[in-house]
């Protein structure tokens, strides 16, 4: 069952080809890995199929249902706006009451009132697996501080915070563009054995060998 299909797919850039009429499939539980000199078109190639960027021929497409989670080089977002506001999902309930559940933790002035309301929206939602998972993925990739403002984070500090946001999402497909820089060893190892075993899917740019021959089961 594939994914995501890509075919005859092509970009160039001031009349030079970047790659030609590129067709491949991401099939389900596949882990693949994208690799090739600088230069030669790999995040370009990563941007066309999660949409950000168009090809000059050819389409791609997604199995209906599907979400993608998707880890840029250089993710950005408005500054003002703290770590936690971007980890969490407001859409998503569960990730809703997780977030009061944490900004209660983290503030000792929270009420007893608010902290009982709280706890008991945790137990109707079945909430504590969710929040256990926040606080291993973000307790492994060092992102300590929820109330920190983005602007303030330091470039390798925003790529874990966006690592933790996406992982978070449990997105079916992921697709990732260097994953490894900016994390220090502890967590390469332990996002190697996140994304090892857990079920999904995905692909991904890196010039980390080590992490690419024990993650991926197939190379392009």
């Amino acid at each position: 069952m594939n994914y995501l299909s890509a075919e005859t797919v092509s970009k160039a850039f001031n009349d030079k080809w970047l790659f030609k009429d590129l067709t491949f499939g991401i099939a389900q539980g596949e882990k693949v890995a994208l690799v090739g000199e600088n230069g030669t078109g790999k995040t370009t190639l990563l941007k066309i199929l999660t949409g950000e960027l168009q090809s000059d021929t050819g389409k791609v497409s997604t199995r209906q249902g599907i979400r993608i989670g998707y880890l840029t080089q250089q993710p950005t977002v408005e500054g003002h706006l703290t770590v936690k506001e971007i980890i969490f999902n407001d859409d998503n309930k569960v990730a809703a009451v997780v977030k009061e559940y944490e900004d209660c933790l983290h503030h000792p002035d929270t009420s007893a009132d608010r902290m009982q309301k709280v706890l008991e929206l945790m137990e109707e939602l079945n909430a504590w697996d969710y929040d256990a998972k926040v606080q291993e993925v973000t307790g492994k990739l060092g992102v300590t501080d929820l109330d920190q403002k983005f602007s303030t984070l330091s470039g390798g500090q925003r790529k874990r915070v966006f690592m933790a946001q996406m992982l978070l999402t449990e997105p079916d497909l992921i697709i990732m563009d260097e994953p490894t820089n900016h994390l220090d060893l502890e967590a390469i190892e332990w996002l190697e054995g996140f994304l090892s075993a857990q079920a999904i899917t995905l692909i991904m740019v890196t010039h980390d060998r080590y992490f690419l021959d024990n993650v991926a089961n197939l190379i392009i």
